[in-house]
């Protein structure tokens, strides 16, 4: 038996039996609807003994964001979006694009069939997929034979992220239905903070997207408590040395005096503890820096933030925390307004915007920015503003 399963934000089959009639044509299609809003299909392909089977079902409210587990498909989806967040990943931004995608789904579409799937499946697969931006789970078939284990696929069948970690697209765009949305009144703050973004960005001729909605405001933001910015301040600068091979004992002796340990996240953990990590886990723990820095200026101890064309004075940035007992840093942080949280908040989400329109279109970022560096300050801004309440690990730097 041969199976694979197409995830979807859109919810209308309306088209399904033309694009059957138009890869199988002389084929018979019958439906049946069976639990939990699950309907069956079979094509009875001319000349062939195995039915192609297709089953569906879709959630109960459909939407943009996975909440309660309301019904079979709902509880699936959330179970899948935990899975993958704790899957290894060579490339951890397009498995955030996949966990942003999984959080929009509410399509599921099997394709199955007892035998080998027939000549022609891959076409029809091409299609439906095109049909309902969907990404793809499969397991190595006669139509995946690329696939070394089970993995998710995007809609043109490059592999987004495997068991074991492995990718090939390099990029997964995430579209909303407008149906879902519920028009909400921007407040003041939020379009003249946008407005002064795009002119920024205009005068140093980065592309901007006016369409690009408004960050949260002063009234709605949630800024993470200050002692909480302190802790994930220290865990990065302890991850960030780890990555520059510093010896045991100094790294031990920071733990200790910081008392690291109790404020490192699950995959920060794992990383500490690897006596040998790859050279690609410490080249992502050194990036870190980046991240520390926006906690520094946030926290006071780094007075203004530039622009993200270049790396950071990592050496100034340490100094901050190596100059100072955790006490004294802890007691000497005064966290910015958050105005001023969020006008930086709303430049990088319009940065990192910039970015990713350059990288789908294959080209580099625009000349004026550092892409590793807008990434780390735009994942460190949206943890810091609470973005859709995710811990350190989750954080997603949607645009």
């Amino acid at each position: 038996m041969e199976i694979l399963t197409l995830y979807s934000h859109y919810i209308d089959l309306s088209w399904l039996p033309e694009l059957v009639e138009q890869h199988f044509p002389g084929s018979l299609l019958t439906k049946t609807h069976g639990e939990d809003g699950q309907q069956h299909q079979a094509v009875v392909l001319p000349g062939q003994e195995a039915a192609l089977m297709l089953q569906s079902r879709q959630r109960r409210q459909p939407g943009f964001e996975l909440q309660r587990a309301e019904d079979g498909l709902t509880k699936n989806l959330l179970g899948m979006r935990n899975f993958v967040a704790r899957l290894p990943a060579e490339n951890p931004d397009l498995q955030s694009r996949l966990l942003a995608k999984i959080e929009t789904l509410n399509l599921e579409f099997s394709v199955s069939s007892e035998a080998e799937f027939a000549p022609g499946i891959a076409a029809f697969v091409a299609g439906l997929a095109d049909k309902l931006d969907a990404i793809i789970f499969s397991a190595p078939n006669s139509l995946y034979p690329q696939l070394q284990t089970q993995g998710f696929l995007n809609a043109q069948g490059q592999l987004l992220l495997d068991m074991e970690g492995r990718s090939e697209a390099t990029e997964l765009i995430v579209n909303i239905d407008s149906q879902y949305f519920e028009p909400a009144a921007v407040a003041p703050d939020q379009e003249a903070r946008k407005q002064r973004s795009e002119a920024t960005l205009r005068a140093r001729e980065i592309p901007v997207l006016p369409t690009l909605p408004v960050v949260v405001g002063e009234a709605a933001a949630v800024i993470r408590p200050i002692d909480e910015v302190v802790n994930r301040a220290l865990a990065l600068c302890y991850i960030g040395l780890k990555s520059e091979d510093t010896d045991a004992a100094t790294l031990n002796k920071v733990a200790r005096q910081y008392n690291i340990f109790d404020k490192l996240s699950r995959e920060e953990k794992a990383y500490a503890d690897d006596p040998t990590p790859t050279q690609e886990q410490a080249i992502a723990a050194n990036w870190r820096y980046e991240s520390l820095h926006v906690l520094l200026w946030a926290l006071g101890f780094v007075e203004e933030l530039t622009f993200p064309d270049q790396t950071c004075d990592v050496a100034t940035d340490v100094g901050q925390i190596a100059g100072r007992s955790e006490f004294e840093f802890r007691v000497q942080a005064r966290l910015r307004p958050t105005s001023e949280i969020l006008d930086v908040l709303d430049l990088l989400y319009r940065c990192s915007w910039a970015c990713v329109n350059n990288r789908v279109k294959g080209v580099a970022p625009p000349k004026s920015l550092d892409g590793s560096v807008v990434y780390e300050w735009h994942y460190a801004l949206n943890w810091l503003t609470n973005y859709q309440g995710q811990a350190w690990d989750e954080v997603r730097t949607d645009t």
